[in-house]
This record gives structure tokens, sequence and C-alpha cells, in this order.
């Protein structure tokens, strides 16, 4: 009777097998950010996004999507794989998708499909951002926000004065906040302590750390087992 043949894998092809995998699946990435200087009624300069660091990422299971709104016509749309500069399908403008830090005295436009950073130490007033995330500690003054994807605040935060549009709005963990400023957004999700007039149109969410005090009007509101709601409440569909 014939004998079948059996491949057979010795222990040493087995680590460097094991070995291979590993350095295929696992994922690297170099965050891109440019720190702004102080300047006063500037716009940031093709000079400034040349001098950037070039950002990698390496072997991922699955591409990312990333929903995109033209900074120029508002038009909405969807690119996979990793955020870079892409051209918008319905204006055909070039959007820049530039990581920026600002932490100094900073008054101009910024327009980016990226994410700005405005940390302590940073003066804003009288600018205009436009971005798809915002992070903000700081209060900033008489200036225009855009996010068209999350605004992530945290303790010290505050608008003065400000015409904002939001889509959502995210309280940090251990931010402890009192906003002045109403705040009109699609949704809202609350970690930490928020302390003002919130107007949603889609829904509210406060987790299991998060405290709401003040005045609320959403068409839908989550509160977590341990999440705190204070104030005047209305829920209308």
């Amino acid at each position: 009777m014939a004998r079948s043949k059996v491949n057979v894998i010795d222990g040493l092809s087995s680590v460097q097998a094991l070995r291979h995998a590993g350095r295929s699946t696992s994922a690297k990435f170099k965050e891109t950010k440019l720190s702004l200087p102080a300047k006063k009624n500037a716009d940031i300069t093709k000079k400034q996004e040349d001098a950037l660091p070039k950002g990698k990422i390496a072997h991922t299971t699955l591409p990312q999507k990333h929903n995109i709104v033209c900074y120029e016509c508002g038009f909405s749309f969807t690119i996979t794989g990793r955020l870079k500069d892409t051209i918008c399908p319905k204006c055909h403008i070039m959007l820049e998708a530039r990581d920026l830090l600002i932490e100094t005295n900073w008054r101009g436009t910024i327009k980016s499909i990226g994410t700005v950073t405005i940390r302590e130490g940073a003066i804003l007033s009288d600018s205009l951002i436009i971005s798809r995330n915002l992070a903000l500690c700081v209060p900033i003054k008489k200036t225009e926000i855009i996010a068209t994807n999350i605004i992530e605040l945290d303790s010290g935060a505050d608008f003065i004065d400000c015409k904002l549009k939001l889509a959502n709005v995210c309280i940090k963990t251990n931010a402890n906040l009192t906003i002045t400023q109403k705040i009109t957004c699609e949704n809202m999700y609350i970690h930490g302590f928020f302390d003002g007039k919130v107007n949603v149109s889609n829904l509210v969410v406060i987790k299991e750390t998060g405290c709401f005090q003040g005045e609320l009007n959403s068409r839908r509101l989550i509160v977590e087992i341990g999440g705190k709601l204070i104030g005047n409440i209305s829920i209308k569909r």
C-alpha cells in the first residue's frame, strides 16, 4: 500500500514563521505635529508645512475610514487608509491633513482635515480655525471654531464671544469645566464635570464618571449608572 507524503515543519521553522507573522501584523504610528509660533493676522504658510517630519504607518489589519468635510465647499465624503492630503471630489481643492499645535499667542486662520491642539500657554483671539478634530484646554475669545468631527474639552477650556459650529463634543474624564457660552452641537459625551448651557440636536451621553450641571436641551439622553444630572432638562423629539 502506497504511503501518502506528510509535510513536516520543524520547531525552528515554526518559531521563524511566528516571528514573521508578528512583524507583519504589528502597527506603528508616528505622530506628526507642527507647533505654531506667535503671529498676528497670518495664515499658515506652505514653508511651514514642508518643514513637517513625515509620519509613517506600517502594517495594519484593516484600513481606517475617515469621514471628511471639505473646509471650502462643505461637501462630505469618506477616505480609506492613512489620513493625508486629499482632493475634494466636488470643488477639487487640495485639503491639507496637517496636525497643528498652538501653545503661544496666535491670531490668524487655520484650515486642516487633521487635528488642532490648543494647549496651556496659548492665547487665541480674532481667529478662524476649521479642523476635523480639535483639543482645547484654554479659554479663547472672539474666534470662529468649526470642528467637523470631534472637539475635546479639558479643564480650563472656555468660549467667550465665539462663533461655534460643532459636530461632537467630548468632555474629558478629569475635566472640571464651567463654560460661559451656550454650546450647540449634534452629540455630546460627558466623562468629567461640565457646568453650562447646551443645545444638542441628537444625543447626550453622561458616562459613569460624568456630571452635567446647568441647562440641557436634547432629543435623546443616556445616563449611565454613576452618572449625575443636575439642572433644567428638556428632552424633545
